[in-house]
């Protein structure tokens, strides 16, 4: 439930000790945040609702004893969209209420802008099921999904990177994948929601597909497709030079060990790089498991098929 806008003082000092060291580093940049008048103020009052709650208690069940490190913002809510649209007002600029959600907020942008096909083969607006409005609405800077077949990994992702490309100007995501099979079923849902979108949302000003393929949208940002190679052994080398601003992972768990020696170097390359990673757990206990188990600034998202 929503504190509403209570100080951050009052919120700290009304917190049992206990909470208030684990939540330290959260509580430091709340106060940074304050402090600069952004937007992203709010972070302790945004960590009480329901789905912040829940994984703080997940994270104290995973890492007993560490305080909590994930880099997250907190779940935005109306008293946010409230707050921004009193903001752009005062500047003289005018949005709706749902016009600021859509910003941020990717589950509710996607059911505006995002179409899929239902059982009958028509074309009808996307509805996130729960654990992807989780995923989704959640604001860590990584993210890593361990779902099982079926549940719409490659759907939520799409919509995640959409989101993030049509909000951002002069931006760059990067989609890797261990198969050319998974790289080519992006480019088809990309394009898919390109001639589809309800809203026509989507201006696209180039795309190609060879040496890897590309799409860049009418605001300057640009999506790429990567396969791995992971499969014939030969890693990841054609990442090398690209510099994302935003990384993501398809089937994460197929990718091998010379893949992350390529990847890991682009999460270091610019301070603010988001990253998510997803993948039907293949039993290994590489990389990935690292990530989901026990990689404290990741946080993880996990739904078996039952």
């Amino acid at each position: 439930m929503s504190t509403g806008f209570v100080p951050l003082a009052d919120l700290v000092a009304g917190l049992p000790e206990e909470d208030r060291s684990f939540l330290a580093n959260a509580i430091k940049r709340d106060q940074k945040e304050h402090a600069e008048g952004s937007d992203k103020a709010g972070i302790i009052r945004r960590m009480q609702c329901a789905q912040c709650q829940n994984c703080q208690e997940h994270y104290r069940t995973k890492h007993p004893g560490k305080p909590f490190v994930i880099k997250c913002f907190g779940v935005y809510d109306t008293p946010d969209y409230e707050a921004a649209k009193a903001r752009m007002h005062a500047d003289g600029e005018e949005m709706s209420i749902d016009e600021i959600r859509e910003i941020y907020d990717p589950a509710f942008w996607g059911s505006r802008h995002i179409v899929v096909k239902n059982d009958d083969g028509d074309i009808v607006s996307f509805i996130p099921r729960f654990y992807q409005e989780e995923a989704l609405r959640c604001t860590s800077p990584r993210k890593i999904d361990r779902w099982g077949r079926g549940l719409g990994k490659t759907m939520s992702g799409v919509v995640e990177e959409m989101h993030f490309l049509c909000n951002n100007k002069n931006t760059q995501t990067l989609v890797l994948c261990p198969s050319a099979a998974q790289a080519q079923l992006w480019w088809d849902e990309i394009n898919f929601q390109v001639e589809n979108s309800p809203t026509r949302e989507f201006e696209i000003l180039q795309k190609k597909q060879q040496p890897y393929a590309m799409i860049r949208f009418g605001n300057g940002s640009v999506l790429t497709i990567f396969t791995a190679g992971s499969k014939s052994g030969k890693g990841a080398d054609s990442i090398r030079s690209q510099s994302p601003r935003r990384i993501r992972l398809e089937e994460q768990d197929f990718l091998a060990d010379k893949d992350y020696q390529a990847i890991m170097p682009l999460l270091r390359r610019f301070k603010n790089v988001t990253f998510h990673g997803s993948s039907t757990p293949t039993g290994k206990r590489e990389m990935y498991w690292q990530m989901c188990n026990k990689l404290a600034e990741y946080q993880e998202f996990f739904h078996p098929v039952m």
